[in-house]
């Protein structure tokens, strides 16, 4: 999920980092630190050698027992994979290179090795880091992971390889074991040495040379004669007497050549299956966003759903729009909470689908109701008509929801949250605590028919500043005030919503006193240069009212009514007008949709409190 998120919307690591604990940082300084000490050359004796490997194998375990702990068989099975990798590749880092590394030397006196520096430590540490860190955030927006036995299998098998890649620790602790005991104090090589040139490999301990026998050591892996008591002793070249390599012993040799091909190959395959886990990790972890439709309950339309699932997104052609989406995938658990996004007038589902996968990436399940005679499909009566029959729409689909076998059981509709645009602006508003009437929106296009003429009129048409002009509005407000003179004021509330954002929204017709102080919290997302609802009379004015208790989640300073838009349909099927609606103006650019989307998906998990763990 963390790596949808990052791919489809790279803006939502901002959000991501900014709500990370400070103390993840500290700790994150103090382990590169601490992998930068190895950098350098350094004297230590094999105890304190051994507690950074330790300690890292402790983080290790508490990164498997902190995420998977709490589960069970799936803990049992995530200790093991943990265990059985860190043994796998620390005996084939044994096996290949037993020794310590090159340049490290022993004083046997002091019992403290001479390491040279190395990067290795600190890319291990990061990498145990940076791997409980991405397990922390993905468990926080999709915790059913944490049962996941795949997912499981998989984190813990990469936090073994991470482990068992500490062969320099490794080597030293087997060659420390055959080092004889007596040795002088002075300084000399563990690691692999290149001998000169003509030297045999060592094949004993002793050998007999003029019918004496004389003693030799192993240099290197190279037969040295040692010096005996009187003159004419011979010794290593370097002079040091009485010295032993800790490599002395040559690395042993699979003489049956069936044992030694059986070896390589099982050596290479654990190293493949360590590669293949840590290129898999993150695909394992990547939830899909599942596309599924319900039945309209009371004659109402379908119920557009999008949900996490841990299928593969594939090429879906809906409409005009080639989308990636799971297609009736098997849904899974996300965060339990569901939004309803409510589409503008004349709308669809699939113009909110950029925004749908940002909150499926954060766990929530979608759900777009199709609103009656105001769609792409039947547009026959927006306006008034359709706003006093979308709340009820939108609650009914959060009902259908309810009713859903796959989906129900994975979901606690106690909070849902209400995203609209437009026409779907106004009903946010309205299960904001807004209360509006048809003779206010009568009243508002009496007063305001040529500044705000789209809000009024819609795409039919627009003022061209010409001669038709005057006839247009004329027309125009002969048939609003004929059909919309009703006064009641209209209201709605559902006690399952707890949070709505509204951007762009149609608002004129609305009692701002009634949205001063908004029912639940309320999010606004409003564009500067939109030309179809005019901002001083509708996205402006609402601020105006609720400034202070009411959020302003996004300006666009540049941008215009189809702000609300991702992805915009395509712009040569639309009507002339539609399309000056809706287009966006010159320079504007569309890559900060996706950044607003993650603040959008930020104010819904901050109000309706995402549930970490739920039983199934």
């Amino acid at each position: 999920m963390l790596i949808n998120m990052v791919v489809h919307q790279p803006q939502s690591l901002i959000q991501v980092v900014s709500h990370t604990p400070y103390w993840v940082w500290g700790l994150l300084a103090a382990l590169v630190a601490l992998g930068a000490s190895q950098l350098r050359d350094r004297r230590a004796g094999l105890r304190r050698i051994l507690l950074m490997p330790l300690g890292m194998a402790v983080f290790s375990a508490a990164g498997v027992v902190s995420a998977f702990g709490a589960s069970g068989q799936t803990a049992a099975q995530a200790v093991g994979a943990w265990l059985l990798a860190a043994a796998v590749i620390t005996a084939l880092a044994l096996w290949f290179q037993p020794t310590a590394p090159e340049g490290t030397r022993y004083t046997a006196s002091a019992r403290s090795f001479h390491i040279p520096g190395s990067a290795m430590p600190l890319v291990l540490i990061l990498g145990i880091f940076l791997t409980k860190y991405f397990v922390g955030v993905e468990l926080a927006m999709q915790p059913s992971l944490a049962r996941d036995a795949s997912f499981a299998l998989q984190i813990s098998a990469l936090y073994g390889v991470f482990n068992g890649a500490r062969r320099r620790q490794a080597g030293l602790v087997h060659a420390r074991r055959h080092l004889p005991a007596g040795q002088s104090a002075l300084d000399h090589p563990v690691g692999r040495q290149r001998p000169p040139l003509g030297r045999l490999p060592c094949r004993g301990l002793g050998h007999r040379a003029g019918g004496a026998r004389r003693h030799s050591v192993c240099v290197g892996r190279r037969l040295w004669p040692a010096r005996t008591h009187g003159p004419g002793r011979a010794g290593p070249p370097d002079g040091s007497a009485g010295q032993s390599l800790l490599n002395h012993s040559p690395k042993p040799a699979m003489t049956h050549p069936v044992a030694q091909t059986l070896l390589q190959q099982l050596a290479s395959g654990l190293l493949a299956f360590a590669a293949a886990t840590a290129a898999f990790m993150p695909t394992a972890s990547h939830a899909g966003t599942g596309l599924t439709e319900l039945p309209g309950l009371q004659g109402d339309g379908p119920v557009t759903v999008f949900y996490p699932t841990a299928a593969a997104d594939q090429a879906v052609q809906r409409a005009a729009f080639t989308l990636q989406l799971a297609h009736q995938a098997e849904p899974m658990r996300g965060n339990g909470r569901l939004v309803v996004i409510t589409h503008g007038s004349g709308g669809n589902p699939w113009v909110h689908t950029d925004l749908a996968h940002a909150l499926v990436a954060a766990g929530f399940v979608v759900a777009l109701p199709e609103h009656a005679g105001d769609n792409s499909k039947d547009p026959s009566t927006p306006g008034p008509d359709s706003w006093k029959r979308r709340p009820g729409e939108v609650s009914r689909a959060v009902d259908a929801i309810a009713q859903d076998s796959r989906l129900a059981p994975l979901l606690a509709l106690d909070k849902v949250g209400v995203f609209g645009g437009s026409a779907g602006g106004h009903t946010a508003l309205t299960f904001a605590g807004g209360r509006w009437s048809p003779a206010r929106f009568k009243q508002h296009c009496d007063a305001h028919i040529a500044d705000d003429f789209s809000s009024c009129v819609g795409s039919f048409t627009r003022l061209r500043g010409n001669l038709f002009d005057g006839l247009k509005k004329a027309v125009a407000l002969g048939v609003i005030r004929m059909r919309f003179d009703d006064p009641a004021e209209q209201a709605y509330q559902d006690p399952r919503v707890h949070a709505a954002v509204a951007s762009v929204p149609f608002a004129a017709d609305f009692d701002m006193a009634s949205l001063a102080a908004p029912r639940i919290p309320l999010g606004l997302v409003t564009a500067s240069k939109d030309v179809n609802q005019i901002p001083r009379f509708h996205s402006s004015a609402v601020l105006a009212a609720c400034q202070g208790r009411c959020t302003h989640i996004a300006d666009f300073t540049d941008g215009s009514h189809g702000v609300m838009l991702s992805p915009m349909p395509p712009l040569h099927l639309l009507s002339d007008v539609t399309r000056e609606l809706l287009i966006d103006p010159p320079g504007f650019d569309r890559s900060q949709l996706a950044q607003v989307d993650t603040k959008i998906v930020a104010f819904f998990a901050q109000h309706l409190q995402p549930l970490q763990s739920r039983t199934p």
